[in-house]
């Protein structure tokens, strides 16, 4: 975490290797990819959507304590963006078809 952000969070991290925003984004990223090659694979979840400014509890939110966008929100929303429109290629040419069934579908409110 830049230095200058750590003002926004109070205490001691809780874990040791920590990863960072670059990581997480690569991890989310990965993560909505591989579930949605998975056919049995009907919704994902991410918890957090804001750090906990309380660093002995969770950070793996896409905004961070003060609410500014952590380089995870871009790699999600890409990701999102990337299953909503097909263009995920499944290992071994098997997973999904190009249009997400409907309850897959992402919907803006």
């Amino acid at each position: 975490m830049p230095s200058w952000r750590r003002s926004l969070y109070a205490g001691q991290e809780s874990v040791t290797g920590a990863v960072s925003g670059a990581r997480q984004a690569e991890q989310l990223a990965a993560a909505l990819q591989l579930a949605y090659c998975q056919p049995r694979v009907t919704a994902y979840f991410n918890f957090l959507l804001v750090d906990e400014p309380s660093l002995d509890r969770w950070q793996s939110g896409l905004l961070g304590a003060d609410w500014t966008r952590k380089p995870s929100f871009a790699a999600y929303r890409a990701s999102i963006g990337d299953v909503r429109a097909g263009n995920v290629t499944c290992a071994g040419g098997t997973g999904r078809p190009a249009t997400p069934p409907e309850e897959l579908r992402w919907r803006r409110t």
